[in-house]
């Protein structure tokens, strides 16, 4: 098989590589504890997602600090 423009096929193919990585990146930095707890108030809708587990939508009920940069976040389990 022969493809026209098979380099420019490589360098997309590469640059939606390179977005993938900065969105991955970007969703870690932004699901850091330090970086949420301003947006934790009761009544906020959150998606919630633990590695490959998704369970969803959930309300925020309340939330508290642990110790080791950790937070418990307590939901509203008859929403989901």
């Amino acid at each position: 098989m022969k493809f026209e423009r098979e380099h420019e096929i490589g360098h997309y193919f590469s640059l939606r590589q390179q977005i993938e990585s900065l969105r991955n990146q970007m969703a870690s930095i932004i699901s850091q504890p330090k970086n949420i707890l301003n947006f934790l108030n009761p009544g906020r809708l959150i998606h919630v997602v633990n590695k490959n587990d998704n369970y969803g939508w959930g309300v925020v009920l309340n939330f508290r600090k642990r110790p080791g940069n950790k937070v418990n976040i307590n939901l509203n389990p008859s929403f989901w």
